[in-house]
């Protein structure tokens, strides 16, 4: 039998799929969808800022910005927060730091 309307999971919000979307991407290695999704969702400026840094290939720059959204956005939610601490290690693995 089907179920009624109350027993049915809400339907997800658009930043939802997106994010689902940015996690299927990202496990296919599309980065630059990843980045195009990433920056439709992200709340804080100084990810947005970095995410245009790592597209631009300037490592260094989003490497700065994903550590100081990391230290001084305080509100980063779940999902940006994963994507900055990847993102920063991604950066300093391109730069020859080590973690």
């Amino acid at each position: 039998p089907l179920s009624s309307p109350s027993q049915l999971s809400p339907s997800p919000s658009p930043a939802q799929v997106k994010m689902l979307l940015a996690e299927l991407y990202g496990s296919l290695g599309e980065e630059d969808i990843v980045r195009g999704l990433a920056t439709q969702i992200t709340h804080s400026e100084h990810t947005r800022k970095a995410l245009a840094a790592e597209a631009r290939g300037d490592s260094g720059e989003a490497l700065q910005l994903f550590k100081k959204a990391l230290e001084s956005d305080g509100g980063l939610g779940e999902w940006e927060q994963k994507l900055a601490e990847r993102a920063m290690l991604e950066s300093m693995s391109l730069l020859g730091h080590e973690g």
